[in-house]
């Protein structure tokens, strides 16, 4: 199935794009680890999404998910969400 991901703030300069299409199976931990696969980058920022100890959120079709057991659809949109600091 294909599932649109996008990044903001720090994570899309680390991975150089604001977004992308990525065929993945299943559950939402299999599309994190296909991405940490891509972007050595940002696994640091993945591993801390999946150890539940991170500040970055990860939203399907806008909506906050923590169960990364979350089972995706064909057409979802997955976008992670770094912490915003303003001023």
């Amino acid at each position: 199935m294909r599932v649109n991901v996008l990044y903001f703030a720090k994570i899309r300069e680390l991975v150089g794009v604001e977004q992308e299409v990525f065929e993945v199976q299943g559950r939402l931990v299999e599309l994190l680890r296909a991405v940490k696969g891509k972007y050595e980058g940002i696994g640091k920022i993945v591993d801390g999404i999946l150890e539940g100890n991170g500040d970055t959120a990860v939203a399907v079709n806008q909506d906050i998910v923590r169960d990364y057991s979350y089972e995706l659809c064909d057409g979802d949109e997955v976008a992670f969400i770094p912490p915003i600091s303003g001023g």
